[in-house]
């Protein structure tokens, strides 16, 4: 299924698998785990610069990566409507059908990003949305470029 190339005016929260989305979509090739990080802080700094467009500040974004809390570069930016989370003892797979249960019961309209079969299957039961990460970054990266 291809990605619209629209991104819509209306609140959103992305809950992304920030792992996932980094091992899937944002290296070219397969990179050492300690090399994960200075791409996930960099992954951090681009989702500021879509927050940080007029045309999406109704848009949230809450990233989780796998493990322990460590410092991102990204993360140090803490601009509204990007939170970032670490899964700790959990998977991230937990920590984010959390995520999507809890966002689903205020009512807030929420797409969850992940190349993760049985977690995209999940999320589905629980009636949200999913993208891939590949789709994600596309549709995005159209706006930042338009």
């Amino acid at each position: 299924m291809a990605a619209k190339r629209f991104v819509t005016q209306k609140p959103i929260v992305y809950c992304i698998d920030g792992t996932n989305l980094l091992r899937d979509a944002w290296f070219d090739e397969k990179v050492p785990e300690h090399q994960e990080d200075a791409g996930a802080g960099d992954f951090l700094k681009w989702l500021t610069t879509i927050q940080a467009a007029p045309t999406h500040t109704s848009k949230a974004f809450r990233v989780v990566f796998d493990g322990p809390p460590r410092d991102l570069a990204g993360r140090r930016l803490k601009p509204k409507g990007l939170d970032v989370f670490f899964s700790r003892e959990e998977t991230a797979d937990d920590v984010l059908i959390g995520q999507v249960r809890f966002l689903k019961t205020r009512q807030e309209r929420v797409i969850l990003v992940t190349s993760d079969s049985d977690l995209a299957t999940s999320a589905r039961r629980e009636g949200v949305r999913t993208i891939t990460p590949h789709d994600f970054l596309m549709i995005f990266q159209a706006v930042i470029v338009d």
